[in-house]
């Protein structure tokens, strides 16, 4: 089935919705050395009333200073902080119940917006009847260059995102980036009227969980593929999250559980499978940086995907080979 749309006539202009307040929340844990520049490109944002709200998850660094300096410059930017370290479910959760626009977006501390972001998407959530939106983004490195194509192909269409075309982009090893790496805009009545909340127990892999319950609890899931966020790559160094593929892969397994859906059941499956094979490659990887090599081999005969990543480094040195070499 296709759930692409065209979005016909003009776009609705903000101001005849009285401009809608976004909310931008951010959970921050020793973000201090970047997140001043991530602030700056949320409050960067026409034709909507901005305000950035960030959650310090009890970081041991300046970062409830830097925002505190902030703060006192802008009236739009506010600071909670939290007692204890809860992880990113567990602050987005305290922004969640705090945030006072009539959307909410949500940015990590060492992402970024483009220009027009927030207008482009409340714009798309008024025009099809959303609860929730979202856009393609850009992979960047450390110094907010690009890296490569946009993560989901470019299209002049939206997409309406039903369980199951979430589903089936939401696993590493397909075509495009894994959809539960898409940053929400969540309307605040859909927020309260169901009480939505992300699963504080999880530390990664916290928004796919929190778009498998909204969309349980009926939302409307509409994504733009336009890139307007900037995903600022792991290899940065700039992220404060460890990647548990082990407690990954066991909440997908134990979502199945929850389902008498079989082609859910089927869907979390090959999630499972696809982050185990993720796990692997990313295992050999290391084992192979750092000279590892009989762990390396045992991990390629005996573990998920070994052989497909494998496969994928004879590929790649074969292609170095063959490539025509420039003589001058």
């Amino acid at each position: 089935m296709d759930h692409s749309l065209h979005v016909h006539g003009e776009t609705a202009d903000a101001s005849e919705t009285a401009r809608p307040r976004v909310t931008v929340l951010i959970a921050a844990y020793r973000a201090a050395g970047f997140i001043e520049n991530t602030i700056a490109t949320a409050l960067n944002q026409e034709g909507v009333e901005v305000d950035v709200l960030v959650v310090d998850d009890h970081s041991d660094d300046d970062t409830g200073e830097v925002i505190t300096r902030l703060a006192a410059r802008d009236s739009r930017v506010s600071l909670l902080v939290l007692p204890e370290n809860q992880g990113p479910a567990g602050a987005r959760n305290l922004g969640l119940r705090a945030a006072k626009g009539d959307w909410i977006a949500i940015l990590d501390a060492d992402d970024a917006f483009l220009s027009g972001r927030l207008r482009h998407l409340v714009e798309l959530a008024l025009n099809t009847d959303a609860d929730i939106v979202a856009d393609n983004f850009h992979f960047v490195d450390g110094e907010g260059t690009r890296l490569g194509r946009t993560a989901l192909k470019r299209a002049p269409v939206c997409e309406i995102l039903d369980i199951y075309s979430f589903l089936e982009g939401a696993r590493p090893f397909t075509r495009e980036a894994d959809y539960g790496l898409l940053k929400p805009v969540i309307r605040k009545s859909f927020v309260i009227r169901v009480g939505l909340n992300y699963r504080a127990e999880i530390r990664h892999g916290e928004d796919f969980h929190l778009i498998i319950d909204a969309l349980r609890n009926g939302a409307r899931y509409v994504v733009s593929r336009e890139p307007f966020y900037l995903y600022t790559a792991r290899t940065s160094g700039k992220s404060r999250t460890l990647i548990d593929y082990k407690g990954m892969i066991q909440r997908t397994q134990a979502l199945q559980q929850t389902t008498e859906d079989p082609r859910v059941h089927r869907l979390l499956a090959l999630r499972a499978r696809s982050l185990s094979k993720l796990q692997t490659s990313r295992q050999l990887d290391s084992y192979r940086s750092s000279g590892q090599y009989s762990m390396m081999i045992r991990a390629v005969i005996s573990e998920p995907g070994g052989w497909s990543w494998a496969n994928r480094l004879i590929r790649q040195a074969v292609r170095r080979v063959l490539k025509p070499r420039h003589r001058l």
